[in-house]
């Protein structure tokens, strides 16, 4: 039986990627449903500032030195795919480092790792 680790490893990066995207902006919004942060109006833009390439720039800087050695490769993989789709509101380099943030969430997703998911967002939390 393959390990969720060794099978997450070897899952292409966009679609690492592609799934942390969908993790990672469930769970800033369940954050702020949880908090009451804000009314269900302004909800959506609150959640849109949180995950934004720029602001996923921001927290995946904040978290290099700590990524394990299995997150680092992951996400050097997601950063180094060629991409010729940049948001209009980011650079190429926030963009990079959103995809490689999504994907390390897609990973720990993929290896049931809530517990690092969840200090992922408590660092963004943190950063806005």
């Amino acid at each position: 039986m393959i390990s969720l680790e060794k099978e997450a490893k070897e899952t292409n990066a966009l679609v690492l990627a592609f799934l942390g995207d969908a993790v990672y902006s469930l769970k800033i919004k369940e954050f702020l449903v949880k908090e009451n942060i804000a009314k269900a109006g302004a909800l959506n833009r609150l959640a849109t500032s949180f995950v934004r390439a720029s602001a996923q720039a921001k927290v995946f800087d904040s978290l290099k030195e700590s990524l394990t050695e299995s997150e680092n490769n992951v996400a050097t993989r997601a950063k180094n795919i060629h991409t010729s789709n940049v948001p209009k509101n980011s650079s190429l380099e926030e963009y990079k480092k959103a995809t490689s943030l999504e994907a390390v969430v897609g990973f720990n997703f993929l290896c049931g790792n809530d517990q690092r998911i969840n200090e992922i967002i408590k660092k963004a939390r943190e950063i806005k």
